[in-house]
């Protein structure tokens, strides 16, 4: 029988055939039974994040088409109290904010703004926008060592869920540069990677892991 040279194609035969699992494991966290096909999911979907272009590309938002923002301000004044309370209030459809006075509202509005600032700067097709995408490595940062080995474990005990990796960008006021940080899940697990550096330190394992096995 001829055999087909699409190694990506063969990936769901190679994962029922062998029968083979692995363990990924990251400071206290750890990922069971992955399969070698599951594993260069995990590859592609890294890669895929990692692209610069496809970040500024392929961005979906949801849009909608009646998303009115309503503001309030309120007095309330008690029977046994000489003075009022004021407060400030946004409802929009997704969510509620309430303030205790117009300076922290405006303060609010302003790091809105600085934060949308850097997120379209990011999200533009300019090449310095990927500065977000790779970002310069924190001084004091620790790198948990990344260690993928065979899972002897037959148990079946996880949910089978295709990999996907979310980056979230949290800005305060006090930082410096936003802090950039990475969640996997894959089959009803989670791996949380405190960096660029630790995504790119577990891709390269992949990798070896992967062309070791001819994948």
């Amino acid at each position: 029988m001829k055999t087909t040279t699409n190694k990506k194609n063969d990936l769901s035969s190679v994962r029922h055939s062998s029968g083979q699992s692995y363990s990924v494991r990251i400071g206290n966290q750890l990922l069971r039974q992955l399969s070698i096909s599951r594993l260069k999911e995990i590859q592609e979907v890294i890669d895929a994040m990692l692209a610069p272009k496809q970040n500024s590309i392929y961005c979906q938002t949801i849009k909608k088409e009646k998303d009115q923002i309503h503001f309030d301000k309120i007095r309330i004044r008690y029977a046994d109290h000489n003075c009022f309370h004021i407060l400030y209030s946004m409802n929009t459809h997704d969510g509620y904010l309430q303030c205790t006075s117009s300076r922290q509202m405006r303060k609010i509005a302003l790091s809105i703004l600085t934060f949308l600032n850097l997120i379209e700067r990011e999200e533009s097709d300019k090449p310095e926008a990927y500065s977000l995408v790779y970002p310069s490595a924190p001084q004091n940062e620790v790198l948990f060592p990344v260690d993928i080995q065979t899972d002897p474990s037959r148990d079946n005990n996880f949910l089978e869920e295709t990999p996907a990796i979310c980056q979230q960008i949290h800005w305060s006021e006090e930082a410096v540069q936003p802090k950039i940080t990475y969640r996997l899940t894959v089959d009803d697990q989670a791996l949380d990677l405190s960096s660029i550096l630790q995504l790119l330190q577990f891709r390269q394992k992949l990798a070896e892991l992967l062309d070791k096995n001819n994948i």
